[in-house]
């Protein structure tokens, strides 16, 4: 660690991100910030302000907004390296930093970190799969003309699916890999999946952003058929589709509920700050995506709150979402086969003791891999922080 500080004061972890919206990994760094409390906790976010700022000060965080506007690939970025000035003049350098990646700038970053000798792991959500010859060229290029100083920092997968996909990157595969599940904001009151509603259409929901890495086409054409074969079976079931989340794909989805006509059943709820609030209304979840997936933690979350699972078997999910001992914790249907999902949701929907198996098993396995504890102590030991246990 740093010598140039109080030994008084907590160790420093510096979160650099490239915003603060509502993403997979904006929460993952605010869920380290609420658990791992024997450290402060300092975000740096290259681009503009967003949501989840006022989410990571009420953890206690202190938040620099750098409003980064350049995307020139040559050039360092001149703010990052201003503000660890700044640190270094108080003597006041962080012990570790995470860098959530995304960015277009990891190598430049990486190399900044490496000369002011601080520690440094990085976060990896989502697979190589779609990475482009040309981006792999540039980063390699980037990584040359700013190597960091030392050994590479560990780049820590969400999932054995994300990390196995690196050998498709000439940049990326030169790292070394250590896989540690997203922990996700455990719920305080999870599900009661005993108890059955009459009273209202029996509620599927999906919460995912709406871009091109999920499916929801699939879900739709599943949630269309599943309502016709319960028309067709004479059966006086309601039935109701709920999609939080929002993204570039909502228009898109919007005009295939409508060419499907489900414009009555289909509900698009949006971004909402209550996840668990939300799926209190719901009797099962459903999670359609693609190979694209780096873990899903709206996955992880529906199981810790007691719902049964519906999910496209891809990636890191059979990896981690049907491992019981004793029996399935999920539902697993093929990739893009809509008549796969409409026939396991039909199947749940009528077998309330299905529903309620199913539900036990998320709950124990998604307390056994992604609670938030797990994940902080994980990061904590990796970056040689105290983990307070």
């Amino acid at each position: 660690m740093n010598t140039n500080k109080n030994i008084a004061e907590k160790p420093r972890l510096l979160h650099v991100l490239v915003g603060a919206g509502r993403g997979g990994v904006e929460r993952d760094a605010l869920v380290l910030m609420e658990r791992l409390l024997t450290v402060r906790h300092d975000a740096f976010v290259l681009g503009p302000d967003g949501p989840m700022t006022s989410d990571w000060k009420d953890s206690g965080a202190v938040v620099h907004i750098a409003r980064q506007t350049s995307r020139w690939p040559l050039q360092i970025s001149p703010c990052l390296k201003k503000y660890l000035e700044r640190l270094k003049a108080n003597q006041r350098l962080p012990d570790a930093a995470i860098v959530w990646h995304g960015m277009p700038k990891l190598p430049q970053i990486l190399h900044l970190l490496s000369a002011y000798g601080i520690r440094t792991a990085i976060h990896g959500g989502n697979p190589a799969i779609g990475l482009s010859r040309l981006t792999d060229w540039v980063y390699c290029m980037l990584h040359r003309l700013y190597p960091p100083k030392g050994e590479l920092p560990n780049y820590i997968c969400c999932s054995k699916h994300v990390a196995d996909s690196f050998h498709r990157s000439r940049y990326l595969r030169r790292f070394p890999t250590e896989v540690v599940p997203n922990g996700i904001e455990w719920p305080q009151a999870p599900a009661d999946v005993k108890s059955v509603r009459t009273d209202k259409p029996f509620t599927i929901g999906m919460t995912a952003r709406l871009s091109r890495i999920k499916d929801h086409a699939t879900l739709l054409q599943a949630f269309a058929e599943l309502r016709e074969s319960l028309a067709h079976n004479g059966s006086q079931k309601s039935v109701r589709l709920e999609l939080i989340g929002d993204g570039d794909q909502r228009g898109v989805l919007v005009q295939l509920c409508e060419d499907l006509n489900l414009n009555d059943s289909v509900r698009f709820v949006g971004e909402v700050d209550d996840v668990y609030g939300a799926m209190a209304e719901w009797d099962l979840f459903a999670y359609a995506t693609t190979k694209h997936e780096g873990l899903g933690n709206a996955v992880s979350e529906a199981m810790a709150f007691g719902l049964p699972c519906v999910l496209t078997d891809v990636g890191p999910i059979r990896d981690f979402f049907d491992l019981r001992p004793d029996g399935p914790s999920v539902r697993l249907v093929p990739p893009f086969d809509s008549t796969a999902m409409a026939s396991s949701l039909s199947e749940l929907i009528t077998d309330q003791a299905a529903r309620f198996r199913l539900a036990l098993a998320g709950q124990d396995l998604a307390r056994e891999r992604f609670h938030p504890d797990h994940y902080s102590r994980a990061y904590a030991e990796l970056l040689g922080l105290p983990t307070g246990a």
